[in-house]
């Protein structure tokens, strides 16, 4: 996978992000590979053309053909926000800080993130199907996955998203659609990449 064209949209449209770009044209699941370097302590953004074992939550399996976008985004939780969640914590309940809980709500914003992205660039109303689900006219566009990983004192977040832009998917998955059929609007992968991208950054 020629990731040159996901560069250069990264850097026009979210240029704060630095992490390392890695693509491929086959994986098992770009979440796998951006947990690597999670527990290196660094950020990165992993895509695929196809993924053999695309995973949802729960474990389930993804349908990841040619066509979709497949991306997973490892960022790392600012100490500023764990600060706040502890804060939050003292407050909530008498000082029993229990992250997971705080951590919890990032499933929902991530959905929420994605959905405004998408509606920003196909100028279509997305809703979620909770906790993080992305549907459109009640057929699911986009799955995400998101998996914690500990370094150090460090947190990463693992943000897998798996967009339905124009692959085929398979006859007994009526439930799902792809973003073409249903909007009949072509939208190149970087772009829709990058204003995903853009939108996760803010909610961390």
């Amino acid at each position: 996978m020629n990731t040159d064209p996901m560069k250069q949209a990264i850097e026009e449209y979210c240029p704060a992000f630095g992490g390392e770009i890695i693509g491929f044209d086959l994986t098992d699941s770009t979440n796998r590979t951006a947990k690597e370097y999670a527990v290196r302590g660094e950020e990165c953004l992993v895509l695929a053309e196809q993924q053999s074992a695309g995973r949802g939550r729960y474990n389930r399996g993804f349908v990841s053909e040619k066509g979709g976008l497949y991306m997973s985004l490892c960022l790392k939780v600012a100490k500023e926000r764990l600060e706040s969640f502890a804060e939050e914590g003292k407050e909530e309940d008498n000082g029993t800080f229990a992250l997971g809980e705080r951590l919890i709500r990032y499933p929902v914003e991530a959905g929420e993130a994605v959905a405004k992205a998408l509606g920003t660039l196909f100028d279509e109303k997305f809703e979620i199907k909770l906790p993080n689900d992305v549907l459109l006219r009640g057929k699911k566009v986009v799955g995400i996955l998101i998996e914690a990983i500990h370094h150090d004192e460090d947190i990463f977040l693992v943000f897998g998203v798996g967009v339905n832009l124009e692959n085929p998917l398979p006859k007994e998955l009526d439930m799902a659609a792809n973003l073409l059929d249903l909007t009949g609007k072509r939208i190149a992968k970087e772009r829709v990449c990058a204003e995903i991208v853009k939108e996760i950054m803010d909610i961390l």
